[in-house]
């Protein structure tokens, strides 16, 4: 999709309540389909200037076609500007009280990890939370949370990470605080409690650019994040995540972060031995965004269309990804941990890990799913694209 015509940073220069004179145009009906949500959003953006009241259109617009498919860094921009305006507007209409302004905190908070690198609007959302909390808000989300930056140069300290960008505030900024609101709920999904700070910070750091990322990784080219922990007595002793700001800041946060933060949570609930590779891998895709765990299931389906998917027995007896099948491997992985998870939950899930290690995997999904076989259990995982 093109820029949009009306630079952001101009916008934000004026962020004033929505006209509150003359009657408010009636917003157009939703296009059926996301692309026309995406055309449509934009248009009404681009009105908002002169029209205010389209930006809420064109915010209802934006969050209809973010559920569906992958915006680009302009169009989340400029969502995130239209949620920002609607809460300004909302928090200065009289009487606002204390639930409404923490409503609006939480509101700014969320629009303002959509648009990282938007510095202007970064300050105004800042501003608005401020104001806010003065009207009786509170932040919705932990203390932890809070990320506080030194100079441009400086690393970015939450009390959980150490983001080191080598420049980078705004990114470092964006992806400290997604660390704690993904380690939080990958914590909380996968013990069921809340989790308790880390002795010592993970140290995450962004590289520039892919070819850095891959050099100092030791990976291949094409990756964006690699987890390593170091363990000593069944102990985690250091935490380190590297990512590469090579791509769209939003895709990184929302995909790459959490997924590679999974394995590093992994080793604390597995510190004598790590999981299975393929519960790993899907564990670390469930923590995912939905839109990227919607392109993991649609290529699921497209391998068991081709028959090409390993067997459920083959993905768990596996100790590295086969390259000739990486991708059936990394897909059927992420299904099959899927299937279980919503079959009986992530504690049982995690028993039957624990069981697989005693008496292997035939024996525990027979106590913990109830099935005869591994053939049987397969049967229902590969009946599962079906009833997505």
């Amino acid at each position: 999709m093109a820029r949009l015509a009306r630079p952001l940073a101009v916008l934000t220069l004026a962020l004033l309540p929505l006209a509150a004179s003359g009657q408010a145009p009636q917003p157009p009906l939703p296009p059926a389909d996301p692309a026309g949500s995406l055309q449509e959003a934009s248009r009404l953006f681009k009105l908002g200037t002169a029209q205010p009241a389209r930006f809420a259109e064109a915010a209802k617009f934006f969050a209809a076609a973010f559920r569906a498919v992958e915006m680009s860094p302009d169009q989340l921009d400029a969502w995130a500007y239209c949620r920002v305006r609607l809460a300004y507007d909302r928090l200065h209409k009289a009487p606002a009280d204390a639930a409404t302004a923490t409503e609006v905190i939480a509101e700014v908070e969320e629009a303002l990890r959509l648009a990282p690198s938007q510095d202007k609007l970064q300050t105004l959302g800042a501003t608005l939370i401020a104001d806010a909390t003065r009207r009786g808000g509170r932040a919705t989300a932990p203390a932890s949370v809070a990320a506080t930056v030194a100079p441009a140069d400086a690393a970015v300290e939450t009390a959980n990470f150490r983001v080191v960008s080598g420049g980078n505030a705004p990114a470092a900024a964006a992806v400290a605080r997604a660390a704690e609101e993904s380690r939080a709920a990958i914590v909380q999904r996968w013990t069921g409690h809340a989790a308790a700070d880390w002795p010592a910070k993970c140290v995450v750091t962004l590289h520039a650019t892919g070819a850095a990322f891959a050099q100092a990784a030791k990976v291949p080219a094409g990756q964006r994040g690699r987890a390593a922990v170091d363990l000593a007595d069944g102990r985690v002793t250091a935490r380190r995540l590297d990512l590469s700001l090579d791509g769209d800041l939003a895709t990184l946060t929302a995909d790459v972060l959490p997924r590679e933060l999974t394995h590093a949570v992994l080793a604390e609930l597995f510190p004598a031995e790590p999981p299975p590779l393929w519960a790993a891998l899907g564990m670390a895709v469930l923590a995912a965004g939905d839109a990227e765990q919607g392109r993991y299931r649609a290529t699921f389906a497209r391998c068991a269309e081709a028959g090409t998917l390993p067997t459920a027995a083959a993905l768990m007896q596996r100790q590295t990804a086969p390259a000739e099948q990486a991708t059936e491997f990394h897909v059927g992985s992420a299904a099959l941990v899927a299937v279980l998870v919503r079959w009986r939950g992530e504690a049982e899930f995690l028993s039957f890990l624990n069981l697989s290690r005693r008496y292997g995997p035939e024996k525990a999904a027979r106590q913990v799913y109830g099935v005869e076989s591994l053939a049987q259990l397969e049967g229902v995982w590969k009946k599962s694209i079906t009833t997505r």
